[in-house]
């Protein structure tokens, strides 16, 4: 048993001595992800705060609404607060001496005494945490926005009751790409979508946890529910884009979005990003941030994780004690 202790004693003193002489993450520099899959790497010092930081990345990529970024931290695994994965650093946090700690911390727990940690381990990703939008936004902050949107799709943060919203937008999204990639000789065309073209994309605008359930089911029952999807995609695309819409039939929130803007403007990728945003936006865990908060009651204190954009509007019971 002594032999034991003394080897653990010993093995603490390692560690705190590696840690002090090789972090495992930069103390010089600092790398940030955006919603589009890019990042950018800014210097790091002692007095680096978040507020710091997200001035740093608006500045650098032409984001008027710096006001309505935040900068969250991403760990590949729940450990945050105890068991949340990602959090938004208060604005006054300082970089160095509170977040990298806590990462270096707790890098040593889980892969022990290594020379790197995979990047995807812990990540700060800048997006925006409300729908606000004081100011016009850049063509960059549009872009920035729909990928978010997207991701919030995808992830599973949208959620609504009609699921021929999500093929709706799904069809938004085709139109976006499919008009992006045109010459403007083309764009004068119309774009007709015929079932089966998109079939093997479709995961790339459906949400993934549609696709996760198919897994265990059999070849032939995928199949054929990827088929079911790739017609009602198709459906949606040519109703919204090709189809004269009467305000009586638009009964759905997306459906009510692009009826208001066709009526003003003509359908092009541009509005089409439009319109994306503005339904996704409307969705309570949509453009938000996660927090812990603690409700008090003379029994026992009740953890509810609570989702804010910018003003609590969900609430779910987290864990209680």
């Amino acid at each position: 048993m002594q032999v034991c202790d003394e080897w653990i004693s010993t093995l603490q003193t390692t560690l705190s001595i590696l840690y002090q002489k090789s972090p495992l993450f930069s103390q010089d520099f600092l790398r940030v992800y955006m919603m589009d899959g890019t990042f950018t790497t800014m210097p790091l010092t002692e007095t680096t705060k978040t507020r710091d930081v997200v001035k740093f990345m608006c500045k650098k990529h032409t984001l008027n609404n710096e006001s309505e970024f935040g900068l969250l931290e991403l760990w590949d695994h729940p450990g945050i607060n105890g068991n949340m994965s990602e959090r938004k650093l208060p604005n006054d946090e300082l970089l160095l001496d509170q977040t990298m700690l806590t990462w270096e911390q707790a890098a040593r727990k889980r892969f022990g005494i290594v020379n790197t940690v995979p990047h995807t381990a812990f990540k700060l990703v800048m997006r925006k945490l409300s729908s606000l939008l004081p100011q016009a936004r850049t063509k960059k902050e549009q872009h920035l926005e729909f990928c978010q949107a997207m991701a919030d799709l995808k992830d599973g943060r949208f959620t609504v009751e009609d699921k021929s919203e999500i093929f709706d937008l799904a069809a938004l999204a085709i139109f976006k790409d499919l008009q992006e990639g045109l010459s403007e000789a083309e764009q004068e065309e119309e774009l007709v979508l015929e079932e089966g073209q998109l079939t093997a994309q479709l995961h790339h605008y459906l949400p993934s946890y549609w696709f996760k359930a198919l897994e265990n089911k059999k070849s032939s029952m995928r199949q054929q529910q990827i088929e079911e999807w790739d017609r009602k995609v198709v459906q949606s695309f040519n109703e919204l884009t090709r189809s004269e819409l009467r305000e009586d039939e638009c009964i759905t929130e997306v459906r009510k979005i692009v009826y208001s803007f066709r009526l003003e403007t003509e359908l092009n990728a541009l509005a089409s990003t439009r319109m994306f945003i503005e339904r996704v936006r409307l969705a309570p865990l949509c453009f938000s941030a996660q927090y812990i908060a603690e409700m008090w009651s003379v029994d026992k204190i009740l953890k509810v994780r609570a989702s804010c954009a910018p003003s609590p509007r969900h609430l779910t019971p987290q864990s209680s004690r």
